[in-house]
């Protein structure tokens, strides 16, 4: 029974993806926003949250997280937008986002997956399945930065 209990507790602790990983979630419904918050920061995710597209953008711009999730009907600057403006970015342009929205038209899905995002999800949806999505996304991430790096080095 103890090795039960070492080998658990250290698949939890060792995990790369989760270590450190730094998520911003751009969301102003705040009840959403602190729903996914509290969860992601239970896996050890570090989290930042942003309540409006211009403060969103602006956070992202500074902290230079690992993933953004993305709400698509934000005030100030919409989803889709911000969700361009990273794709853009010289510096962010690889940092993967997941949007999220109250959306159920298959066409505003699908604007969000050609503004550049990486996933989408549509509200309400399950924590479990969010934070599913999150570490495949994540692994996908870094096992294309991987490939880059080795790519690079043997060049």
């Amino acid at each position: 029974m103890h090795s039960e209990m070492t080998e658990k507790s250290e698949a939890n602790t060792s995990d790369p993806i989760e270590l450190n990983t730094k998520i911003v979630i751009i969301e102003n419904d705040l009840h959403i926003s602190e729903l996914i918050r509290y969860n992601l920061e239970t896996e050890g995710y570090k989290v930042l949250m942003a309540h409006d597209g211009e403060n969103g953008y602006r956070l992202v711009m500074d902290e230079k997280p690992d993933l953004i999730l993305l709400d698509l009907m934000l005030p100030k600057i919409d989803g889709i937008k911000i969700c361009k403006l990273i794709r853009n970015s010289e510096t962010l342009s690889a940092t993967p986002v997941i949007i999220m929205t109250a959306k159920f038209i298959e066409t505003d899905r699908i604007e969000g997956l050609e503004a550049g995002a990486d996933d989408c999800m549509t509200k309400p949806f399950s924590i479990h399945e969010l934070k599913a999505r999150i570490k495949a996304v994540l692994r996908r991430t870094k096992s294309q930065a991987t490939k880059n790096i080795s790519k690079n080095q043997s060049s």
